[in-house]
């Protein structure tokens, strides 16, 4: 249907209800046009996309004077275990930017060239819970006095990341249960990632989360809720979320989702509703000094938030991210959200950039960057690939960081050597070339000891100097090594089979294995196969060098033809 008969038809239903005033009719039609009007995208799926045991409803309010957020907030949650839940878990991790003694801060004087040495009392950041009531079968329990902060991963008392609830009666599994809180926070000068500078924000991992309660390897039904580590990411359920956002009206929003409406209120503030379905987290970011570029590819809305000097930037980003999701829809699979976010912070808020998160990914870059030099590219198309792996296939970016790191990168390789030509995709300048692929192999084989150790570990256990290196860089190493040696269609076709099975679920390392050898065995050259699987196993669960040697020459003289020729 038309918007024209959109408008038509409910213009007839007005007239149909004579007991409708003339000002409920007007009030009516604005609001439907308004809300025509501002819609970015439609955010309602036909059918679930995922399990979905958690809906989010959020609503908040930011204090620009004192950087603070007040929020009202309620989960309904869904025991979809085989076991009762005696108590939750919910990562609180603005926490960490509290004090020096959190165990992400502790240790370190300085993050990203920024000292935290005399740190003004106002540029710290934290979260607290003023109340917190759970409703289950229409019974209300208060919980205000059951909750205390644990630090079961480094036994440190000092860190807030990580608060445990005991529950007054247990979820039974199949059951739902309503979580209600009150809380606050207070955003952090930027130490990484979350924070403002100036009049940027990025709200992300703010507001009280839930971690994933599932079955261990062991078999344990149980709680996987780390505390935050500088060298670990996030890992969360599947769900619905619906954020109402109340900031002053000089701000542009970029968020999670779709918006779905706004409303001016007499405060000089306005608020924004966005719906976001099938995502494992909610992220938002707010400016002044930006303009939004608005584009599609196919059904997909592109949302660009550019600061206003990196206007050159506009069609080089408008262009790769465009090729990446043609690249990654014929590869990996088909891109299902309606909309994707890109973030551009300005240079002053560079360390809020570099990162991904669902439906909305932040890039960096700098004021005329050269068009021979495509770094910010490659680091648009990273975090892009992220909405594929850690987004869709939610691995565990903390105890298995190398899933969706490693395939990120192997990703952001193909897709900068496609767009831009191999050995000069990623800088093109001055007669100098170099391919993204390149710099990523290089990363790992210029290491002093590329045996450092083993890839598949926490991502806590990894040291600064060999993160990058290995969980990185090694992983994708192995992954074009793989390709070389048994084709592009075939890896393709692994990956994709890996890729249907597990998106909207939560995989573990094993699964994909298990996806390789499967795949592999149906191959005709079994030798190969047997081999190829071996170099994945080895380079990802074991400590060895990722490297090439001759193990064997022969020389043997070719034999005269024989037998029957010409018949």
């Amino acid at each position: 249907m038309t918007k024209e008969n959109k408008f038509g038809a409910l213009c007839f239903t007005f007239r149909q209800d004579l007991k409708m005033n003339l000002k409920s009719v007007f009030a009516l039609i604005f609001t439907h046009l308004v809300s025509q009007a501002i819609t970015q995208c439609n955010p309602y799926f036909k059918s679930p996309l995922s399990s979905r045991p958690t809906y989010y409803n959020i609503d908040a309010q930011l204090d620009e004077s004192t950087k603070q957020i007040k929020a009202s907030q309620s989960i309904q949650y869904i025991n979809q275990s085989k076991v009762a839940i005696h108590e939750l878990r919910f990562y609180m991790y603005l926490n960490a930017f509290k004090n020096t003694n959190s165990t992400f801060l502790k240790g370190t004087t300085n993050i990203f060239g920024q000292t935290l040495a005399n740190r003004k009392s106002d540029e710290w950041g934290w979260i607290d819970i003023q109340d917190l009531y759970i409703t289950q079968k229409q019974i209300q329990y208060d919980l205000q006095n059951k909750f205390k902060y644990i630090s079961l991963d480094d036994g440190n008392e000092s860190d807030q990341t990580v608060l445990q609830v005991e529950l007054e009666k247990e979820i039974l599994p199949g059951d739902t249960a309503t979580i209600e809180l009150n809380w606050m926070a207070k955003m952090p000068k930027t130490i990484i990632r979350a924070g403002y500078n100036q009049d940027f924000y990025l709200f992300c991992h703010w507001f009280p989360q839930l971690g994933v309660f599932e079955e261990s390897i062991e078999g344990k039904w149980q709680w996987n809720c780390h505390q935050f580590f500088r060298a670990t990411e996030f890992y969360a359920d599947f769900g619905v979320y619906d954020v109402n956002i109340t900031v002053n009206k000089k701000f542009i929003i970029g968020a999670s989702g779709c918006l779905i409406s706004e409303q001016t209120n007499k405060d000089n503030t306005i608020t924004r509703k966005y719906h976001a379905e099938d995502v494992i987290d909610f992220t938002w970011a707010i400016n002044t000094d930006c303009k939004v570029i608005e584009d599609r590819w196919r059904n997909t809305q592109i949302r660009i938030l550019l600061p206003n000097d990196y206007s050159n930037l506009t069609e080089r980003y408008r262009f790769i991210l465009k090729f990446a999701l043609e690249y990654l829809d014929v590869h990996v699979g088909s891109y299902p959200y309606p909309i994707i976010t890109v973030v551009c912070p300005p240079f002053h808020a560079l360390r809020s950039g570099l990162m991904e998160y669902p439906t909305l990914i932040t890039t960096g870059s700098f004021y005329k960057m050269p068009t021979g030099i495509r770094t910010t590219e490659s680091l648009l198309v990273h975090e892009f690939v992220h909405q594929y792996f850690m987004g869709m296939v939610a691995s565990n970016e903390k105890e298995e960081p190398w899933l969706d790191e490693g395939f990120a990168t192997y990703f952001e390789d193909r897709i900068i050597d496609a767009a831009y030509g191999k050995k000069k995709s990623l800088i093109d300048i001055l007669g100098f070339h170099l391919d993204n692929r390149e710099l990523t192999r290089s990363e790992y084989t210029g290491m002093k000891n590329p045996s450092e150790g083993i890839v598949a570990r926490p991502a806590w256990e990894f040291s600064q100097s060999n993160h990058k290196s290995l969980i990185y860089s090694k992983t994708a190493s192995t992954l074009h090594s793989i390709q070389n040696i048994i084709g592009e269609d075939q890896i393709d076709n692994i990956i994709q089979t890996y890729f249907n099975k597990w998106k909207f679920k939560h995989p573990r390392g094993q699964d994909l294995m298990s996806a390789f050898n499967v795949e592999l065995k149906k191959m005709k050259d079994t030798s190969l196969a047997h081999m190829t699987y071996q170099l994945l196993e080895q380079s990802i669960y074991q400590a060895h060098s990722l490297d090439y040697r001759v193990v064997q020459i022969s020389n043997d003289l070719a034999s005269h033809s024989q037998g029957i020729y010409g018949i």
